[in-house]
């Protein structure tokens, strides 16, 4: 299944010239995803979530509990 992880650039985590805007990148396993999202809140993105082709979404606390590795995420972006 596809993924497209997504992240609010601030002045800070974008390019040294101080841009911003949103981050997009695209894998097709669930476990590279949040690895993605790792990586993208540590260079400080805001807003990190990832999407499935179907639709669902994960992001915010949930997230968090995932890269934290307090709760496995599915295939469905479902955590538990």
């Amino acid at each position: 299944m596809g993924y497209i992880i997504s992240g609010d650039s601030t002045l800070l985590s974008g390019a040294p010239m101080g841009t911003s805007g949103t981050l997009f990148e695209r894998t097709n396993g669930v476990q590279h995803a949040i690895i993605l999202a790792r990586h993208m809140l540590d260079r400080g993105l805001l807003n990190v979530q990832i999407k499935n082709k179907n639709g669902d979404s994960i992001g915010g606390d949930e997230l968090l509990e995932v890269i934290e590795r307090r709760k496995r995420l599915s295939e469905d972006l479902r955590p538990n």
